[in-house]
């Protein structure tokens, strides 16, 4: 029996219920996705190596600045009485230097006088040049014993710095070992708080989310059911339209039953529709 005009082609008519079935997977797929979304927190908490070394870069860092400020202030230090004693040096050799020309020129003068006299190198010229120059030789001695007193007391002083810096950058060491292991204590305390406070978020979020989707289970599943039942009757009722548009039943069966995609497309109602083209 010659095939009458139908409302749709075949074409037409998968592509229909490939939408249909696209459409409902949208659905079920907005629907399952209506779940609570909380975030987690991500915490990579630090190894005990790695809390070793930040602790000691900070430290040592900190200390090294320390050391050197106290090295540079003992250097300052050590650098003003070196000057201290160049510059009594200086004043020794300069006081030095004056007795030599007072001795010659009060020498001079008592020779010059001496000849005016008369007397030559008597006695009294020669005891007169001698007082002189122990005198001299007294005020040169007394410089000599000034100058060493000083440079003495200034070099002792540069010692006892040595001593006090020896000791400070030991007092320092002892400190930096102290604080390095405080601070290692404190990140370690930081690190295994953090890591409670993390478990605890997100322990609150799992029972959150859990609490969330057993209250939708119910719902969902029932959500689901009605779009599935919706896409039948929506494909059945395509299906049915189109193949009852045959004025010949048989013809309608036979191109039901060679069209392989209609398997994929009904799915579990194939059979259904199958029978209901074959009793018509």
């Amino acid at each position: 029996m010659a095939e009458i005009t139908k409302k749709k082609s075949l074409d037409e008519l998968k592509k229909e219920l490939s939408d249909i079935q696209a459409e409902s997977d949208a659905k079920k797929q907005a629907v399952y996705d209506n779940e609570l979304k909380l975030e987690k927190i991500e915490y990579n908490a630090p190894t005990d190596d790695e809390i070793y070394n930040l602790a000691k870069s900070y430290i040592d860092q900190k200390y090294t600045s320390l050391q050197s400020d106290e090295k540079k202030k003992v250097e300052d230090k050590k650098t003003s009485l070196s000057e201290q004693i160049k510059k009594a040096q200086k004043n020794h050799e300069d006081t030095q230097k004056r007795l030599d020309e007072s001795y010659k020129s009060s020498q001079n003068e008592i020779e010059d006088q001496a000849i005016k006299r008369g007397i030559g190198r008597s006695s009294i010229v020669l005891n007169e040049l001698t007082e002189l120059e122990n005198a001299k030789n007294a005020k040169k001695s007394e410089s000599e014993k000034e100058l060493s007193d000083s440079v003495n007391e200034l070099s002792s002083q540069i010692d006892k710095l040595s001593e006090e810096l020896n000791s400070s950058l030991k007092s320092l060491d002892m400190q930096k070992a102290y604080e390095l292991s405080e601070r290692i204590e404190t990140l370690k305390n930081e690190r295994d708080k953090k890591n409670l406070e993390v478990l605890k978020f997100n322990n609150q979020v799992e029972e959150k989310e859990k609490a969330f989707s057993k209250s939708l289970a119910k719902s969902t599943k029932e959500e689901i059911e009605d779009i599935e039942f919706s896409t039948t009757k929506q494909k059945l009722s395509a299906v049915m339209d189109y193949y009852l548009g045959f004025e010949d039943p048989e013809d309608a069966l036979n191109e039901f039953e060679k069209d392989e995609d209609m398997h994929d497309l009904l799915g579990s109602y194939y059979t259904y529709v199958y029978n209901a083209l074959k009793v018509r």
